[in-house]
């Protein structure tokens, strides 16, 4: 009987074995190689642990979050009371600069009269030169100056 490749079953048989003798006679022993399970073990202890540091993390960065907004609601306060302090500063300056235009305009008119008297004063002067006298007594220089101005 022979098969149509043209060997026979017995050939086939024997030339079978001997191709896996030789396979495995010539093999060479590989070593173990390390476990995979304990990799993948090792692998989510480490990915456990960078968990709960990121959690422990997310737990302080809300705290500081918190934080952050209370100080900012506390110079929200802070400003708006300064805004309104501002506000009532700026009113009390416009009143004392419309004081100080008032008091400068009321200087000016007292000015201004002080010198329209002065101006009168000066031109109902009467101003002699050249005489003694030897008293300081208004009723008495009166006297004087009424006699000589009769001469």
């Amino acid at each position: 009987m022979e098969s149509s490749d043209g060997y026979s079953t017995d050939e086939k048989k024997r030339k079978a074995e001997e191709e896996a003798r030789t396979v495995f006679g010539t093999s060479t022993k590989t070593q173990r190689s390390p476990k995979l399970e304990r990799k993948d073990g090792d692998k989510l202890d480490q990915i456990l642990k960078l968990m709960t540091e990121m959690k422990s993390d997310q737990k302080l960065i809300k705290e500081e979050i918190h934080c952050i907004r209370t100080e900012q609601e506390d110079f929200k306060n802070e400003i708006k009371r300064l805004t309104g302090e501002n506000e009532e500063l700026r009113e009390e300056n416009e009143v004392i600069r419309k004081e100080n235009r008032e008091i400068k305009e009321e200087l000016k008119e007292q000015r201004r009269l002080m010198n329209i008297y002065e101006k009168d004063r000066k031109k109902s002067n009467l101003v002699l030169t050249g005489m003694t006298m030897g008293t300081e007594d208004p009723r008495e220089l009166e006297e004087v100056i009424e006699n000589i101005i009769e001469e």
